[in-house]
């Protein structure tokens, strides 16, 4: 170097800073290729990996760019970890949204699955599977190798000729701005939208087309926000129809641990019930689509949307003697994510036994469960000073305990406590018992039916007494017993929400004969 400062005029578009961590990603790109090629003869499965690794650090290199946007150090969160994520690097590496080039809304939902794939190829051919069949050697071909070397070749040599927008310009804004939807849940489905993708079609050109997404998610934000403010100061409704009117749609998720979920049965649900429509997301997700009335204000739209969510998942409990929750279940047998044997290099797995994952069978929400469970929804009481309501808040603090029971902290007693409560309060509320005396005999005549032998009955007995007693830290159940209580208390649920419904049924068809 002669020592001389470069002049303004030689200030790279993205900054020196950003310039020169690009180069080093791109350069290191190229010796994991030259790793690559070294090993592709003999050991093509390992060539495999530092070619996709090569990939990841043309895709870092992007990712470096985008970073270099004025903001980012507020609103970069999502670029830091997409730079940790390897699916996330790859797609950038396939597809870099600085460059001009158009591109059809097929190919980017190619590039997406593309990167899924070449990742999981990646760890067929890296990682040892002791239930698989073959040697991660014999995961990975010779040609198959020489496709994502020959990929990483091209696509470094386009990153090298890449110019960029300079920093501070509204095209490198409207690239950190996508990065961002991209991260964010809430605008990801719609960036890669059909809505989306036949835009992209009909621009011809990248930058317009991020430009376009920035306008539309942005005024959607700043819509709602005015909607919002303007609710906030609205007054209830006069007139009962326009109370009725539809006014707010809301959208919500359940995981299923029991039950497999298809569209097919879902559609008997939605062609019976206008204004909750159920969609399957994945084949233990449920995405619940609630429409709520004008009357509902929107200082009371949080809690009253609550309780109908919170009510519908009591029901699909209930209903389906399985387990829904608002989040999966997780870390139920392991706390680490990679064991590896030092001496043979291979990955081992080792996990708690018993699992906290529950046997539920090969169970899925049909039609005849969607019934009960329609059933349940319809007979549960809407207001939370109603006995049974208030029993069933004993019921959702045990759902609660079992999704939160995991390897690092486990709430048996608890659970078994909330659910023995729920049936206690929820006999009394509906007649079954008088209050009087010790709950624990009740509680066994109604459960012995459900006993597979006197060990567990003596045993459930034994937990009620304690629970009676106040000794709740001194029950003893593994969880798999402790999740017994649950279908006991689904079963009692269950019998009398449905003789509520024959009960309704019987009235409604007297009123008619008398009519």
């Amino acid at each position: 170097m002669n020592g001389e400062m470069p002049s303004e005029e030689d200030e790279p578009a993205i900054g020196r800073e950003a310039t020169a961590a690009v180069e080093a990603a791109q350069d290191h790109a190229r010796d994991l290729l030259d790793a690559a090629k070294l090993l592709q003869a003999d050991f093509p499965h390992l060539a495999l990996h530092f070619a996709v690794l090569a990939l990841e650090e043309i895709g870092r290199g992007v990712l470096l760019v985008v970073r270099a946007s004025p903001g980012t150090s507020e609103r970069g969160r999502s670029l830091a970890d997409a730079m940790e994520d390897h699916v996330q690097k790859l797609f950038w590496a396939l597809w870099s949204p600085s460059r001009a080039d158009w591109m059809s809304g097929g190919q980017v939902e190619e590039f997406r699955d593309l990167a899924l794939a070449i990742h999981e190829q990646r760890k067929s051919g890296l990682y040892f599977d002791p239930s698989a069949a073959s040697l991660p050697r014999k995961a990975v071909t010779a040609e198959e190798t020489a496709n994502v070397i020959g990929l990483a070749e091209a696509r470094l040599g386009m990153e090298t000729t890449t110019s960029w927008a300079p920093v501070g310009s509204e095209q490198a804004e409207n690239v950190l701005f996508f990065t961002e939807a991209v991260a964010d849940p809430r605008w990801r489905e719609f960036v890669f939208s059909g809505a989306s993708m036949q835009k992209l079609v009909e621009l011809r050109a990248m930058p317009q087309w991020m430009a376009w997404l920035r306008e539309q998610i942005e005024g959607g934000e700043r819509a709602a926000r005015e909607t919002a403010e303007r609710e906030l100061a609205r007054e209830a409704p006069e007139s009962e129809k326009e109370a009725l009117t539809a006014k707010w749609s809301m959208e919500f998720r359940f995981f299923s641990e029991s039950h497999s979920i298809r569209q097919s049965a879902l559609n008997s649900w939605n062609d019976g019930i206008n204004w909750i429509k159920l969609r399957e997301a994945g084949s233990k997700q449920l995405i619940v689509t609630v429409t709520l009335p004008r009357a509902v204000l929107a200082g009371a739209l949080w809690g009253a949307s609550y309780s109908l969510a919170q009510q519908l998942l009591i029901a699909l409990n209930v209903g389906t003697f399985g387990f829904f929750w608002w989040r999966p279940r997780i870390d139920l047998a392991r706390f680490f994510e990679k064991l590896r044997d030092l001496d043979t290099n291979d990955e081992v797995v080792i996990e708690r036994s018993p699992s906290l994952a529950i046997d539920w069978g090969r169970q899925a929400l049909t039609d005849a469960v969607l019934s009960r469970v329609m059933t349940c929804f319809a007979m549960l009481p809407r207001d939370g000073d109603d006995p049974v309501a208030q029993a069933l808040a004993h019921y959702l603090r045990a759902l609660a305990l079992i999704a939160k029971s995991d390897i690092h902290i486990a709430f048996n007693a608890n659970v078994f406590n909330e659910l023995f409560v729920a049936l206690r309060d929820g006999m009394v509320a509906y007649g079954d018992w008088d209050g009087a005396g010790s709950f624990v005999e009740r509680f066994g005549e109604f459960a012995k039916r459900f006993f597979k032998g006197d060990e567990d009955e003596e045993r459930f007995i034994e937990a009620a007494s304690l629970c009676e007693s106040g000794q709740v830290d001194a029950i003893d159940l593994p969880f798999e017993k402790v999740i017994m209580i649950k279908l006991l208390a689904d079963a009692y649920y269950f019998e009398k929400l449905g003789d509520l419904a024959r009960e309704r049924e019987r009235a409604e068809a007297a009123a008619d004969a008398g009519s």
